[in-house]
C-alpha cells in the first residue's frame, strides 16, 4: 500500500544514529542549496526547512514530531514487529535534542561542502 511505502521512504529516521546523523546532513545540503535559489532568484523567503540559517537541528525535531513518529506510531498499531521503529526514531530525536554543539546547529556553504566531500570520501 501507498502508506507501506511513505513510512520506507522515512527509514532513515530509525536507521542507527551515525546513519541518520550523516545522511540528514547531506539532505540538509540539497534543500539548504534549494533555499539558496528561492531567495537569491527568485527573493523569496525559504521555509525553514530549507534556510542554512536555521538550526539542523530543530527542523531535525520538528520533522521527528511532526511526521515520522505519529507516521511510524500508525504503523506500529499493524503489528508490533513494526515497534523498533517508533524506538529508533525516538532515540535519534533524543540525540538532536540533547546536541546543542554547533556541529549540528547550523551550517555554512563550506561547512557543508565539508560534509559532502566525507561523504564521497566514505
Amino acid at each position: 500500500s501507498s502508506l507501506v511505502q511513505y513510512t520506507v521512504a522515512k527509514s532513515l529516521n530509525f536507521k542507527p544514529w551515525e546513519v541518520h546523523y550523516h545522511v540528514s546532513q547531506l539532505i540538509a545540503e540539497e534543500f539548504w542549496t534549494q533555499g539558496d535559489i528561492e531567495r537569491k532568484e527568485f527573493n523569496l523567503e525559504p521555509q525553514p526547512m530549507f534556510d542554512r540559517t536555521v538550526a539542523l537541528r530543530d527542523s531535525q525535531l520538528d520533522f521527528l514530531d511532526n511526521t515520522c513518529l505519529p507516521l511510524y506510531e500508525d504503523m506500529s498499531r499493524f503489528s508490533a514487529e513494526l515497534h523498533p521503529l517508533i524506538e529508533g526514531c525516538r532515540e535519534n530525536r533524543q540525540r538532536w535534542a540533547n546536541n546543542h554543539s554547533n556541529e549540528v546547529t547550523k551550517s555554512t556553504k563550506s561547512e557543508s561542502a565539508e560534509v559532502v566531500e566525507q561523504a564521497r570520501n566514505l
